[in-house]
């Protein structure tokens, strides 16, 4: 007998069903009450559903086509109000009401208005922002500190180099906006930005 089959065995002999919802099982008394559930398929207090594994300590919910997120202790750090939050990379997630963006950090806490037309993810504690079809970037505070005057933009590196076209050029830019001429080879230039 498997695990699984052995699983199922036991739980109807201590009187519980197993359900599966996307590979997470959850256990249930004839009362309905959840005695054990992982993350997909949990709901929280509010009544939200748990929409996703759970990843640097917090989890995605939804409820009436809203996101919010959920701590790994099951407490609701974001209701469910916005229209889409993407994964937390480095400690930030961007989020995003209408049609703008902003981000926010583990403990919920929003770093900017909804003012972005698009945005990137932080790196080197530093995210690429766009503001009317432009790119600039922003620190972990919210602050722009690269103006939004590029027509594209690559994040930045360990080096402490973004790559960033300007007037149909690319340039190394530093995070205090100086730029640089690129390398005559590209590929130098991206190795350099890296």
């Amino acid at each position: 007998m498997n695990f699984r089959n052995f699983f199922f065995a036991l739980s109807l002999f201590i009187g519980f069903q197993s359900v599966s919802a996307q590979a997470s099982w959850a256990l249930y008394s004839n009362e309905d009450l959840a005695i054990e559930i992982t993350a997909i398929g949990e709901e929280t207090a509010s009544g939200a559903e748990v929409v996703s594994a759970y990843q640097e300590g917090v989890a995605l919910t939804k409820l009436y086509n809203k996101y919010g997120l959920v701590n790994a202790q099951g407490v609701e750090i974001i209701a469910p109000r916005y229209e889409e939050i993407r994964p937390f990379e480095n400690g930030y997630a961007a989020i995003r009401k209408g049609n703008k963006w902003s981000f926010i950090n583990k403990q919920g806490r929003k770093i900017s208005s909804f003012r972005f037309d698009w945005v990137g993810r932080f790196e080197q504690a530093a995210a690429a922002v766009q503001i009317n079809g432009k790119w600039g970037f922003i620190n972990e505070q919210g602050a722009l500190i690269v103006a939004a005057e590029f027509e594209a933009v690559r994040s930045f590196g360990q080096n402490g180099l973004a790559m960033v076209k300007k007037d149909g050029q690319w340039y190394n830019l530093n995070q205090k906006g100086e730029l640089t001429t690129l390398p005559s080879n590209l590929e130098q230039g991206l190795q350099a930005s890296r």
